[in-house]
């Protein structure tokens, strides 16, 4: 996979490389939130937890995600394969109890059940998306069996 990635900017907006685009927008909003509300552990938007690694977590994702669209749509494809895998695998040890200890993962991430639902949901999105989505609107027909209109 890897090796035939074209690095290309596409003009082709794809499924793929527009989930790409909206998690670096949505991330970036919640980063830049995230390092004006962590110093005084509020909310942002009243509802996401903010502390600082989840600032630099997030920060990372937005960086990822906005470069893999910004360099086409193999990128963003797999960029939603890797994303929603660790999302999702995130977001669901964060409902176990060993993984937490009063809304800490892993002793270091603080978090509350929205960011859970969150990474869970985007997770399930990316990994839908990367896997399952056809990579290019014109290889549409060859991954549906079905002539794309």
């Amino acid at each position: 996979m890897l090796g035939r990635m074209n690095y290309g900017r596409s003009n082709v907006w794809t499924p793929n490389r527009v989930y790409t685009l909206l998690v670096g927008i949505f991330f970036l909003v919640l980063t830049v939130f995230g390092w004006i509300f962590a110093p005084t552990g509020s909310l942002i938007f009243g509802v996401f937890a903010t502390a600082v690694t989840r600032n630099i977590i997030f920060t990372i994702t937005a960086i990822f995600a906005l470069a893999a669209a910004y360099m086409g749509n193999d990128a963003s494809r797999a960029f939603n394969r890797i994303f929603g895998i660790i999302y999702l695998v995130w977001g669901i040890l964060s409902f176990i109890p060993g993984f937490n200890t009063g809304g800490i993962l892993f002793h270091f991430i603080h978090y509350n059940w929205v960011d859970n639902i969150m990474e869970i949901i985007l997770g399930i999105v990316g990994i839908y998306l990367g896997f399952y989505v056809a990579p290019y609107v014109e290889h549409a027909e060859e991954h549906t069996g079905r002539p794309v209109r």
